[in-house]
Formats: structure tokens, C-alpha cells, sequence
């Protein structure tokens, strides 16, 4: 992966901004066609671009301010304040990339120079160039579908108006601004004045995706050189006769490193600042003018304030990537979420950085839900042998006035209490307080499962991923390869008991996921078919919560069995020929040992895996179309 490749998408927001793409040295050079009329076409949009902030100014004086009523000022001045904002951060984006250009070119052109090579074993640079491409290609179908909904917006009104009234309708543009002349008078008037609107806005979206995809790119290699310059840092010995050497060339590389990054942090100065105040007014603005417009122009108003909020939360997400440093209390900040809810109680180990106590409320809300959720599986099985198959189903809460006054009492899910719903308003909402109790138990619980596990497949990951990358970087020229190799054997053997561990942790919760997932899909979908449509879509409901957790386990299983074969291709890949006997012997065992991918099973039969899944589908289908047959 060399720099050209981060520049895929940055490139085509420079075609957008009608400006060059960024050169430097050692980057292809390419023709830049049609120069002139770029630049032409680029002045004409900096000169729009630096009116908008004008106009939305004397649209305000001339009209905004006159306004009759206290509700109409404050949605005029806040409307006129978001799109103020919007046009001012754009404008000084434009200014920052156009000005800077020269100090953007030497900071990549540094980054050319110390990129690491395709063969260097300590840079995981296909990973982080996938990282960062993936959030600008995001970033770009995001600003892509906003450009285009922002620019057709006003014709569908027009349009809507249009059929409903066909004699008159009014010409809209995209935002209140002023223009010295009269719009209303002329199709062609008003062609010319949205099709500026339009150009307008796509460069101004244009240098928005500039500013952010440097600021993604710049982010993902300072990653790069950080983490590879602590895998060497790892893997340096100090017993080496060059490790002092090495050591001074690590610490000028990181000095090296340090000043591009505070190079790069003065040149985006002011669009971090402009970022950082402009969005805020904006976004409190936006947010007042969408509480007091109509609801055409309230929705189109929630666009923009989503684009600040997406705008401003990609700039400080990028700025924590630079600076956070991963602890493995991090990993578990969703599971802790959703123990939250229900008061579960919270995973607790030895380093953990904080521990919080459960006071008596908590403990309540969490037996509540609990023992609610045992007695609903207690409840569903007593409903099928005391309730008359002929009575009201109680599916799902619906208030119903009858012509003689009477409401139906229904509640969340088929199940026996033992005092009476219908017809009494206490019954019937202790019910629902117990269903929604151990509905919210019972969701908790299952997403609660599957964070944990994802969450043990990932650290699992990352330690075979770290064992297979130490392994290939062996040296077995070097005396102390034996020993090394000796200690990574001695981690990949814990590492295996490990996730053993983990495996038989989770047992019971992958046995009764596979079945239940093979009687559940098949008598949800059956339920589909044959009841009425509100109970089918909650049964479909159900039915897609079912498919979306087993597949997501069996991704899990999947992906750690892809991952536990990195082991032997690392091995493969030493260079052991180099290496006498004795490190060539060691190194064997531990291909043996690699050579079977490391497998999570169900009670060590069913794998969990992809291929189980699709057996379970096709299992469960086939049970369908029995009991369909039995219909």
C-alpha cells in the first residue's frame, strides 16, 4: 500500500471543488485537463460561495426583522443564523485549503518519504488504509445524497404545488436569500439564480469533504507510523550489538513524526476553531428554526442540522483516534450500556479502572425484571392449557371503542397471569408492567450475550493477529531466536486455553441458540402465514431479531477461524531455513499445532460457524414446510 492509495476519494472531492488534486514527490503526476476553465469555474465559486454571506445578511434586514409576530422573528434570525454558519465554515474551508495547499504538499511529500515499505513487517498498512477509505467513501455517499436532496427540494414543493393548484405557484429557491433581482418575474431569471444555488452548494460541500478527508487521512498515517514504531520499540533487543543504534533511529523517527503531526495541527488551525465555535451557534440555531418553521421547511432545516452535528462529530472523533489510547475497559463500553437498563450486574476484574456500587433500587429494578422474565416462559406455557383457544388473542396493547363502549384488553404477548385483565384496568396494567418488564430483561439479556462474545472474539483476534505478526518478524539468524520463539509457542498455547475457556463459558448459550433458532424460525414463519397482519409483523419482527443474533454468532465463530490460521502462514513465511535445527524442530511443533484452525464447537459438536447457520436455515425450512403440510 503506498500514500497514493488514502487518495482515492480525496482526489474526487478536488475534481467537485474544481481545483488541482494535491502533488508532491514521488506521487504520480497527471495531466490536469480543461485548466482554465477549472480556474474559472473555481473563482466563480468562491465569489458565490463569499456572497452567500451576504445575502442571507440583507435577506434578514429587508425582510426577517420586519416580522409581525415574537414566533416569526425568532424562526427568521435562527434561520438565518444556521444558513450564515453553513456558508461561513465553507468559505473558510475553501480559504484554508487554497492558501495552505504548498504546506498540505510538504507534509505529504514527508509522509512519502518515512511511508513504510510493501515488505516491512511491523506497519499494518493494508488495515488502516482500509479504515480510512472506508470513512471517506461514508463521508462521501452521506455529503452526496445531502447535496442532492438539498438541491431538489425546492423543485418537489414547486412541483406539489404545482398539482395542487395549477394556475399559480410560487418560484422557491434553496435557501432565503437576497438577490438584486426579482426572481418571480422570469423562468429564466429563476433557472440561472438556482443553478448558482446549486453550483454554490456542491462546492461548498466539496471543500467540507476536503477538509475532513485530510484530516482522515493525516489521522490514519499518524496510526500507522505510531503503531509500527511501537511494534519495533516491542521487538527491539537490547542484548544487540546494534540496539543502540536502532534505538537512536527509533527516537529520531518518532521526533520526526511528532512535528508533522504539530505541522499539520497549525495549518488546520483555523478550520478547528471555525469547526469548533461556528458549529455550536450553528446547530442551536438550526435547532430553534426547525422548532418554528413549517414542516417543508423543518425537514430541510433537520438535514443541514444533521450535517453540522455529522460534520463536527467526524472532526473530534478523528482528533480522539490520534490521541486515545485503548485500554481493554474500552472494548466494553456497549456491554456496560445495556447492563444499565436493566441493572444488570457489571462485569468486574482486577485493573479495572472503576467500580460501582449497586444501591437497593438497582437490585430491585434487576429481580423485577428478572423473575419476570422466568415466570413469562412459566406464564406462555400455562396460557396454552387454561385459556379456550376461542377467547380474544391477547397480542399487543390496542384501545379499541366498540359501538357499545367496551375496550378490549390486550397485552404484549400470549401469557397466563393469575388474577383478571379483562375488564379491569388494574389487572390489565399490572400486566403490562410485568411484560414490559421482562421484554426489556429479556432484550438486555440477548444483546447483553451477544456484546460479550463479540467482545471475546475481538480481544481473541487481536492477540492471534499480534502472535501470527511477531512470529513472521522472527530474525532466525539471530542467537536469541530460539528463545523468542520459545516464549510465542508458550503464548500461543495460553492463548488457545484461553479461548477453550471462553468456549466452555458459552456452551449452555450456543446449544440453546442453536435450537432455539431451528424451532423458532420455523413456527415464527409458519405464525406469519396464518395470522392477521398485526400479528405478522410482530412475528416478523421476532423472526428477523432471530436471523440477525445467530448470524451474528456465527460470524463471530467464522471470523475467529479465520483469524487462528494466521498462525501457520506466519510460520510458513520466517525465515526458518535460516535457522539451525533445533529452531527449525520448535518451529514445526508449533505448525503442527497451527495447522488445524482453532474452531469454537457446541459442547464440542456443531461448530460455530457460517456453515452451521446456513445448516440450521436449511434445517429449519424444511420443518416449515412439514408443519405447513400439516396446515
Amino acid at each position: 500500500m503506498q500514500l497514493h492509495d488514502y487518495m482515492k476519494y480525496l482526489d474526487l472531492a478536488f475534481c467537485m471543488a474544481m481545483i488541482p488534486p494535491f502533488q508532491w514527490n514521488g506521487r504520480p503526476t497527471e495531466r490536469n485537463k480543461n485548466e482554465k476553465a477549472r480556474k474559472t469555474l473555481f473563482v466563480i465559486g468562491l465569489i458565490l460561495l463569499a456572497y452567500l454571506n451576504v445575502g442571507f445578511l440583507i435577506y434578514w434586514i429587508l425582510n426577517g426583522r420586519k416580522a409581525s409576530n415574537t414566533q416569526d422573528y425568532v424562526a427568521g434570525i435562527s434561520e438565518m443564523a444556521g444558513s450564515l454558519m453553513l456558508s461561513t465554515v465553507a468559505t473558510c474551508n475553501a480559504l484554508v485549503i487554497t492558501i495552505n495547499r504548498p504546506q498540505f504538499e510538504e507534509v505529504l511529500a514527508n509522509l512519502e518519504e518515512i511511508h513504510p515499505k510493501s515488505r516491512d513487517k511491523h506497519y499494518r498498512c493494508q488495515h488502516y488504509c482500509r479504515l480510512a477509505t472506508g470513512i471517506m467513501k461514508c463521508e462521501g455517499i452521506y455529503y452526496t445524497i445531502f447535496v442532492i436532496y438539498f438541491n431538489m427540494a425546492p423543485l418537489v414543493g414547486m412541483l406539489f404545488e404545482y398539482l395542487m393548484d395549477k394556475e399559480n405557484f410560487s418560484y422557491r429557491l434553496q435557501l432565503n436569500i437576497w438577490f438584486p433581482w426579482n426572481i418571480q418575474d422570469s423562468v429564466l431569471v429563476y433557472s440561472l439564480t438556482y443553478l448558482s444555488l446549486c453550483y454554490t452548494s456542491c462546492i461548498s460541500v466539496a471543500f467540507t469533504m476536503i477538509t475532513q478527508n485530510i484530516i482522515c487521512i493525516f489521522t490514519f498515517q499518524f496510526k500507522l507510523h505510531i503503531d509500527g514504531l511501537a511494534d519495533q520499540l516491542i521487538t527491539l533487543d537490547s542484548r544487540h550489538a546494534e540496539a543502540h543504534r536502532k534505538l537512536r533511529k527509533l527516537i529520531e523517527y518518532h521526533y520526526q513524526i511528532l512535528k508533522l503531526g504539530e505541522k499539520m495541527n497549525k495549518t488546520l488551525n483555523i478550520s478547528f476553531l471555525v469547526s469548533l465555535v461556528f458549529t455550536t451557534i450553528a446547530i442551536c440555531m438550526t435547532s430553534v428554526a426547525v422548532l418554528h418553521l413549517d414542516l417543508g421547511s423543518a425537514f430541510q432545516f433537520v438535514n443541514g442540522l444533521i450535517a453540522f452535528i455529522s460534520y463536527n462529530f467526524i472532526i473530534c472523533y478523528l482528533g480522539s483516534e490520534v490521541t486515545d489510547e485503548m485500554q481493554l475497559e474500552d472494548f466494553i463500553r456497549y456491554p456496560v450500556l445495556v447492563c444499565r437498563v436493566p441493572q444488570l450486574p457489571r462485569i468486574e476484574w482486577n485493573g479495572r479502572r472503576l467500580r460501582v456500587n449497586r444501591n437497593l433500587v438497582k437490585r430491585f429494578i434487576f429481580w423485577f425484571g428478572a423473575i419476570n422474565l422466568l415466570y413469562h416462559n412459566i406464564g406462555g406455557i400455562m396460557y396454552g392449557y387454561f385459556v379456550d383457544s376461542s377467547a380474544i388473542d391477547p397480542i399487543d396493547y390496542v384501545a379499541e371503542m366498540t359501538e357499545n363502549k367496551q375496550l378490549s384488553y390486550r397485552i404484549q404477548s400470549n401469557s397466563w397471569y393469575p388474577w383478571k385483565i379483562e375488564a379491569s384496568l388494574p389487572g390489565f396494567f399490572a400486566a403490562i408492567v410485568c411484560q414490559a418488564g421482562s421484554a426489556q430483561a429479556n432484550m438486555c439479556v440477548i444483546i447483553f450475550t451477544q456484546y460479550l462474545i463479540t467482545f471475546f472474539v475481538v480481544q481473541l483476534q487481536i492477540q492471534f493477529d499480534g502472535l501470527a505478526k511477531r512470529i513472521e518478524a522472527i530474525d532466525a539468524r539471530d542467537p536469541t531466536a530460539k528463545d523468542q520463539l520459545k516464549s510465542l509457542i508458550k503464548c500461543h498455547n495460553r492463548l488457545l486455553n484461553l479461548a477453550d475457556s471462553v468456549n466452555q463459558s458459552f456452551n449452555f448459550t450456543f446449544l440453546l441458540i442453536l435450537l432455539a433458532s431451528i424451532s423458532s424460525l420455523c413456527f415464527l414463519g409458519f405464525s406469519i402465514i396464518v395470522m392477521d397482519l398485526g400479528t405478522a409483523l410482530k412475528q416478523t419482527m421476532g423472526l428477523l431479531i432471530f436471523l440477525l443474533y445467530n448470524f451474528s454468532l456465527s460470524q463471530d465463530g467464522t471470523d475467529l477461524i479465520f483469524v487462528s490460521e494466521k498462525v501457520l502462514s506466519a510460520a510458513f513465511y520466517n525465515n526458518w531455513y535460516e535457522g539451525d535445527l533445533a529452531y527449525r524442530k520448535m518451529l514445526l511443533i508449533l505448525m503442527i499445532r497451527a495447522s488445524k484452525p482453532y474452531v469454537w464447537r457446541t459442547y464440542k459438536l456443531a461448530p460455530v460457524s457460517i456453515d452451521t447457520y446456513v445448516n440450521t436455515l436449511k434445517l429449519s425450512y424444511q420443518m416449515f414446510t412439514c408443519v405447513r403440510s400439516l396446515k
